[in-house]
């Protein structure tokens, strides 16, 4: 398709052609999987990167500026999708030291570090309260250090589900945890 092709389909899905932004998202699809893979995003995250690219687009043609070409347009959108993608990555892996960090010095000590934290054992106590799968995404993630891309493909899901998962897992514990310690301020 055409650059004035482009530019015309930008133009009305930004008026709010339905039709045209599908076209569009369709014509873009091969160039943006393309550009995503030189980018450097690995081929398990491309999907979620595109996914999250078109979004923006989609978003944005109502700004687009139908003087200027349109595929240099939707590569410096989904140059920003890519920045904030390493971001994000960047903050897992060190929230995932962190935590392991944090674990292991429970589990080693069998101690608090403060008279308000909980036992090494309340937290494996609540680990064995997890689902099997809940319990083996966070083993193999805070244990075995591997990252989200590693574990979707051992099990067959996607990054983002395996990220959704830990948070949730996350948050199970957190309120497992601070139940033990109402209940041990309580005794």
């Amino acid at each position: 398709m055409s650059e004035t092709d482009l530019r015309s389909l930008a133009v009305a899905g930004g008026q709010g052609d339905l039709d045209a932004a599908e076209a569009l998202i369709k014509a873009a699809h091969g160039p943006l999987f393309s550009f995503l893979y030189l980018l450097g995003v690995p081929e398990i995250d491309v999907d979620d990167v595109a996914q999250n690219t078109v979004i923006q687009m989609y978003q944005s043609l109502s700004r687009y500026d139908p003087t200027l070409p349109f595929s240099p347009w939707l590569r410096s959108i989904a140059r920003h999708v890519v920045a904030n993608y390493w971001r994000t990555r960047a903050r897992e892996r060190d929230n995932r030291g962190l935590f392991r960090q944090h674990v292991e010095h429970c589990v080693v000590r069998d101690e608090p570090a403060a008279p308000d934290l909980p036992q090494a054992g309340d937290l494996e106590k609540c680990i064995e309260h997890l689902p099997p799968k809940q319990r083996e995404v966070l083993a193999m993630t805070y244990f075995e250090g591997r990252t989200s891309d590693d574990v979707s493909s051992i099990l067959h899901s996607t990054p983002a589900a395996i990220r959704q998962m830990l948070a949730r897992t996350r948050e199970v514990l957190r309120r497992c945890i601070e139940a033990k310690l109402a209940s041990t301020e309580h005794a």
